[in-house]
């Protein structure tokens, strides 16, 4: 075995890979296992610290999930209501808006007519 009698070892071995992965970003474990596979060496077991990371993010999902389906229960209904509301308000000042301009355009025309009928009566 040439391994032993010359005293070399891998490079992958020399860089000491599990002791890497287990200091790692999850985001690096993949890359870390390919080099694990190209030196043929056991894939390292799952650092204690990314067990944790996992259940903590798996917690987090299970509670944002349950947050998520709970929200449409209560609040749903609740916001279209308030939209629908909102909405209604919009279109009756709208529509104040519009009678206001009116009547101030047709007080507007009577006065016009009036002054024209004074003025033809200076006249």
């Amino acid at each position: 075995d040439l391994e032993n009698k010359q005293g070399w070892t891998a490079v992958y071995q020399a860089l000491n890979l599990p002791l890497i992965y287990e200091f790692s970003d999850e985001l690096i474990y993949p890359q870390i296992e390919k080099y694990v596979t190209m030196a043929r060496i056991p894939k390292p077991p799952t650092p204690v610290c990314a067990e944790q990371a996992l259940a903590r993010k798996k917690k987090y999902i299970r509670e944002s999930r349950s947050h998520w389906e709970y929200i449409p229960d209560k609040n749903f209904d609740k916001g279209m209501e308030n939209i629908k509301r909102i909405k209604l308000e919009i279109q009756n000042q709208l529509q104040e808006e519009l009678r206001l301009r009116k009547e101030k355009a047709q007080k507007l025309k009577e006065k016009k007519k009036r002054e024209g009928e004074q003025l033809s009566l200076k006249l």
